[in-house]
């Protein structure tokens, strides 16, 4: 009787995405780390190397700051709008629905649509955060190179690899889609 109550408890995001950005980690230092020594002409030795230092630091900061900062915002924007929301029975087949879910997204509904809603709106401060702490890395890697080269680098690197972290994201959404609501047809 009792996993019954689990079935319906939130989901802490911090939970699905850490463990997804740590898994995606190689593939998004390499695509970093190739842009960078692309547009910095470094080595692929110290451009491996920094992307490495930069990606786990906002990997293990910036992940958990970003769900942290967005778990504040949804205790206090979101939780007046949502208790309106469910006091008026608006979610009951409404689009609603996927706003309540993109408004949740630091604790959201255990369906594995939402939190992959979720994980993929999580993607957006957690961009920022890690644009930010790879910047400051970066540059403390490579003193001998032009700061605002280095920043508009790092910011090209991290487009492409969140780029990256959206298609993966993308499909698992569909992925869950498809087999959670399955008559309601492809999106």
């Amino acid at each position: 009787m009792h996993h019954l109550f689990l079935a319906d408890a939130g989901v802490p995001m911090i939970c699905v995405q850490w463990p997804f950005m740590f898994c995606a980690l190689l593939p998004v230092i390499v695509i970093e780390a190739l842009i960078v020594r692309r547009r910095l002409h470094l080595s692929n030795r110290r451009s491996f190397i920094a992307a490495t230092k930069a990606n786990l630091f906002s990997t293990l900061a910036g992940v958990p700051l970003a769900w942290i900062l967005m778990l504040i915002a949804q205790f206090t924007m979101t939780w007046p709008l949502v208790s309106i929301v469910e006091k008026r029975h608006w979610l009951t087949g409404s689009p609603l629905t996927c706003v309540y879910a993109i408004a949740n997204v630091a604790w959201t509904g255990p369906s594995p649509f939402f939190v992959g809603v979720a994980a993929t709106a999580l993607l957006i401060p957690t961009f920022f955060i890690s644009v930010y702490l790879e910047q400051r890395s970066y540059r403390k890697s490579w003193p001998d190179v032009d700061s605002a080269v280095v920043n508009r680098s790092v910011w090209v690197a991290n487009l492409a690899s969140y780029c990256f972290l959206l298609a993966v994201l993308y499909i698992w959404v569909r992925w869950q889609f498809h087999f959670t609501y399955p008559k309601m047809g492809r999106i």
